[in-house]
């Protein structure tokens, strides 16, 4: 009895909730006896709370005082497994027994007529009973009562803690709104709302179809969403009738039996399933946390059956197949590639087609090329005008991987990003040149550590800066590098310094990233880091953080002394070092204000001036802590993505690899973020890779122009307090670390 009153009805809102069930069921066997139906006025539940009371009364079929005793008061026993009780649509069939009442209650009266009976009986038991014998059930106390003049049921419970009326009416409706049969709560009605339909207006999808076991009707409502109106299910080779509605997107199903809601579950299916269903044949477990699994299981291949009906519409419309792209991927592997060609594109040049169109257009005079990044040049300019095709690829993953296998299987199409040559190999190079690809040289090694390649400075097709070729000599891979190409160029006013070092990293992250993630041992291929190798190399600077990375542990007893719960730090104008880059060419680096030295102190913050206007990376930006440098600095510096999120007194930094691990710099100021008018400021801010800078060997994150007044002292003798953290996410299991703190 304590294992079913702990799980089962260990609230009162679960001693309602199974009670407003029984009475329902009792209504509905005695309108199935009487011949009517059991929405009729004469049959009618009253749910009546009190303080520390609730009653739930039904003038339905009623119980004997033995169906009591044998029915009621026991365990394992139900008046409701005959195939009267199932022709009537009863809700309940556990037999779980009054005795699970006693988690909530502690006393309970069940007061019972049957219309063969002359007077009531009133049955109850109180908690303490259960103390006499526990290895037997307590005896349950029977007298004739005056309380129903005809049949019906009152069961009449008195909570231990009190009863929630509000809360317990909030939670009632939603089981039994949309039921046939008459409640009140508190002569409130609460039931017999149409279930109706869902999604606003519609038009049919086809005609009604009836395949395997289901029968339904499509249909297309705003947004190109489809829905579904299910009519009838065979369960066990038996037609039942079923009403419902569901959206096909992934959501909660809310499963019902005659109005009653059993509860809300999810069905495995690759479209989606929202929404509601109806049926007699569906069966909840006893705790109503889900379905049982043959009522999964038949949901489940009904909606397949929905699902493979609904794909054979969206390959026959290019608007469902743009609005149900997530669907692509698993189009490809089922083999419907060649249906795909109602897929629109966007053309080179101005322009959509459908890929079918371009398979129909070709010939062989016309060529047909696809580009990822999409960007017009004088190459460009002289395919389209020849005739041929250039097809910019989608931005969403889902739907680019099929359009680049569409065009190269169907359409013939290559890869322009990747026709890139060599026009010009330079023989003679200036020092600055030089520099540029020794510089290249050692970031490639120390972020990626690629296979074994050789750099060659020459001109390239495409206006392009730098190609990882196919090509190899000597066992090595040809990299052509164009140290005069305008990219690198313009990183010649910063002279050798360590602005130079930082921008030549943000230049191989920016266009050799993807190239050199799918070949280093470093990453998985698809440019998720391997975190484990990290941390096993890391260990000595790595420390995992306690617990799930979903749970927020800040303050919390368990991470007491933690050291990512966050440290404190002063700045000031002599943590901030000013580097100026100059029109004359060449990095100045200033003292801080009042011309205090920071003996070779490392800056808390970086100001970068650029006189040039060239280099794009002026501004302030904030030191990360020197332990998450040592620690996480090899990955941060291999991110393609960052930015930056504000609001109340909270900033934090981001990074991505955008596959699997994240890097989180958080700052918490002692001062609220306010814009102009004093009011609460919040945004976010996507960072260019130049807004990462590596400045003698540490890694600063750019400080958005809205937070600069916050976060950088402002005037000599201002200081201002900010709590700092760090965490490296590894999204793909819940695990983070933080960096360990070298010791004093």
């Amino acid at each position: 009895m304590d294992t079913i009153a702990s799980r089962i009805y260990d609230n009162q809102f679960a001693f309602l909730r199974e009670n407003v069930q029984n009475a329902i069921d009792a209504i509905r066997m005695q309108s199935r006896r009487d011949g009517i139906e059991s929405n009729d006025p004469r049959y009618r539940i009253d749910i009546r709370v009190e303080v520390d009371a609730c009653s739930i009364a039904d003038n339905g079929i009623g119980m004997t005082l033995e169906e009591l005793k044998n029915n009621f008061w026991t365990m394992g026993a139900s008046g409701k497994n005959t195939p009267e009780a199932r022709a009537a649509g009863c809700i309940g069939t556990f037999g779980i027994g009054g005795f699970a009442n006693f988690g909530v209650c502690k006393t309970l009266e069940v007061t019972s007529r049957t219309s063969d009976c002359t007077s009531a009986h009133r049955t109850s038991l109180s908690r303490e009973a259960f103390g006499a014998d526990r290895f037997s059930l307590p005896r349950v106390e029977a007298s004739e009562s005056d309380a129903l003049a005809s049949r019906g049921t009152i069961v009449r419970g008195v909570a231990m803690t009190g009863f929630d009326a509000k809360g317990l009416l909030d939670y009632i409706k939603q089981f039994v709104r949309h039921v046939p049969e008459a409640i009140y709560f508190d002569n409130q009605l609460i039931s017999q709302e149409a279930p109706g339909s869902i999604g606003g207006d519609k038009r049919p999808l086809g005609g009604r179809e009836a395949r395997s076991g289901v029968t339904f009707q499509l249909y297309v409502g705003g947004n190109n969403t489809l829905f579904c109106q299910v009519e009838r299910l065979t369960i066990q080779g038996m037609e039942l009738p079923c009403a419902g509605w569901v959206r096909l997107e992934h959501g909660a199903l809310e499963v019902r039996k005659r109005g009653f809601k059993l509860c809300s579950t999810s069905i495995s299916s690759r479209v989606g399933v929202a929404g509601w269903i109806d049926c007699d044949g569906l069966r909840p477990t006893a705790g109503r946390d889900s379905l049982d699994n043959e009522s999964v299981g038949l949901l489940t291949g009904a909606f397949h059956v929905i699902e493979d009906t609904a794909t054979d519409y969206i390959l026959l419309d290019s608007e469902l197949l743009a609005n149900h792209v997530r669907l692509i991927p698993d189009l490809v592997q089922r083999g419907f590639l060649e249906k795909l060609g109602l897929l629109v594109v966007d053309v080179l040049g101005g322009g959509q087609m459908k890929l079918q169109e371009i398979r129909n257009r070709r010939d062989p005079l016309q060529r047909v090329f696809f580009s990822q990044s999409g960007q017009r040049n004088a190459t460009t300019d002289v395919l389209t005008a020849r005739g041929s095709i250039i097809v910019r690829l989608s931005g969403n993953w889902q739907r680019r991987q099929a359009e680049m296998a569409f065009l190269h299987d169907y359409c013939g199409a290559q890869e322009l990003d990747s026709l890139i040559e060599c026009l010009e190999v330079y023989t003679e190079l200036d020092p600055f040149e030089k520099a540029v690809l020794s510089e290249l040289d050692l970031a490639i090694r120390k972020l990626f550590r690629p296979p074994e390649f050789r750099l060659v400075a020459g001109r390239l097709t495409f206006e392009t800066p730098i190609f990882w070729s196919a090509r190899k000599e000597a066992g090595a891979t040809v990299v052509y590098a164009d140290p005069r190409h305008g990219e690198l160029l313009k990183l010649k006013p910063l002279g050798y310094s360590a602005l130079f070092w930082s921008m030549v990293e943000v230049f191989c992250r920016e266009y050799l990233g993807d190239t050199l993630k799918r070949q280093s041992q470093k990453f998985f291929g698809n440019g998720a880091v391997d975190l484990d190798a990290f941390g096993k190399k890391q260990s000595e600077l790595w420390e995992l953080v306690v617990g799930d990375i979903e749970v927020s542990r800040i303050g919390s007893k368990e991470t007491a002394g933690h050291s990512n719960i966050g440290r404190v730090e002063l700045v000031g104008r002599a943590d901030i070092t000013s580097v100026t880059i100059s029109r004359s060419g060449g990095v100045v680096t200033s003292p801080p204000s009042g011309g205090v030295t920071l003996n070779k102190r490392l800056a808390k913050l970086l100001h970068i001036v650029d006189e040039t206007g060239n280099v794009g990376i002026e501004g302030y930006y904030l030191r990360i802590p020197e332990s998450a440098t040592a620690a996480f600095g090899e990955i941060i510096r291999t991110f393609p993505s960052f930015a930056a999120v504000w609001f109340a007194n909270r900033v934090t930094w981001q990074g991505t690899d955008c596959a699997s691990t994240a890097f989180l710099f958080d700052v918490t100021l002692d001062r609220l973020l306010s814009d102009a008018s004093g009011s609460h400021a919040h945004g976010s801010m996507e960072l260019s890779p130049k807004q990462v800078q590596t400045y003698e060997g540490q890694i600063y994150f750019f400080i958005p122009h809205e937070l600069q007044d916050h976060i950088v002292p402002q005037k000599a003798d201002e200081v201002v307090k900010i709590e700092i953290r760090n965490e490296l996410l590894d999204l793909n299991r819940p695990r983070s670390w933080t960096a360990k703190q070298p010791l004093a």
